[in-house]
């Protein structure tokens, strides 16, 4: 198979985890584990807002490689 072929097999892969899960939390680390086939990374990070305490919240989720990062703040 081309690596193109395995990319695009990769991308539908990655778009049905993203239509399966309901919780970020899971979505992530299932990404977090799809995504180093295709491409490497150290972390994983996304901004939410949280509209309960009007605040951007970070969420860093580390790949097999860690660094000292905290998982969560605000």
């Amino acid at each position: 198979m081309a690596p193109n072929e395995d990319r695009y097999r990769m991308l539908l892969q990655i778009a049905d985890l993203i239509a399966q899960h309901r919780e970020l939390a899971g979505l992530f680390q299932d990404l977090t584990q799809h995504l180093q086939s295709v491409v490497q990374f150290d972390y994983l990070n996304y901004i939410l807002h949280d509209p309960d305490l009007n605040v951007m919240r970070l969420n860093i989720i580390e790949s097999t490689t860690p660094q000292k990062l905290p998982a969560i703040f605000e």
